[in-house]
């Protein structure tokens, strides 16, 4: 069953997920997962708290003609969502997982008016396949390099401005030294 849409963004920990553009981020920094990962992560934060079955998350991720050896395919899944998160199976801060049973999600979530949407099955998110983790992270956007380049040069300049006024313009740090000439007399 899915929920109407009472929020875009969910936010827990240092995480966003942008439900619409099937988009996580960690502290602004855009973080890839598989459709598969995303979905999981929706449908666990559809119901925090709860447990998500093996079988509902089956039957959200692969039509009924899929031919896939699905507990692999989802513990797979999960693996690269946990990967994502910085979380562990052994040591949950997000994702429990009950054997054999499913998955439940553990942290706190502001969801808006306190639902939060699965994701509309339509669209495809961004994939990942052939990553070797499953997990990319996006470089900054071009216009937070540039202010960096910016504020370096600016740094670089005020340290050759402060040099060259210590040093004075035409003055030099090396004396020369003056060797006594002597001559001998020749007979």
């Amino acid at each position: 069953m899915q929920v109407e849409h009472s929020s875009r963004v969910v936010r827990f920990g240092t995480f966003e997920l942008e439900l619409r553009a099937r988009e996580l981020h960690k502290n602004g920094l855009k973080i890839h997962l598989p459709e598969q990962s995303v979905q999981i992560l929706a449908m666990l934060l559809e119901r925090p708290g709860e447990v998500v079955t093996r079988d509902e998350i089956q039957a959200k991720l692969w039509p009924d003609d899929t031919i896939v050896e699905f507990d692999h395919s989802i513990n797979a899944a999960v693996k690269r969502l946990r990967q994502a998160l910085g979380d562990s199976a052994d040591n949950p801060r997000y994702v429990e997982t009950l054997a054999r049973r499913g998955y439940r999600f553990i942290a706190a979530a502001d969801v808006g008016a306190g639902l939060v949407p699965a994701l509309p099955a339509s669209d495809a998110g961004p994939s990942t396949v052939g990553h070797p983790q499953g997990v990319l992270l996006q470089p900054r956007p071009w216009p937070l390099r540039l202010a960096a380049l910016a504020a370096m040069l600016l740094v670089g300049l005020a340290v050759v401005w402060f040099v060259w006024h210590q040093i004075g313009p035409g003055t030099s740090q090396v004396t020369p030294r003056s060797h006594p000439v002597s001559r001998r007399a020749s007979a």
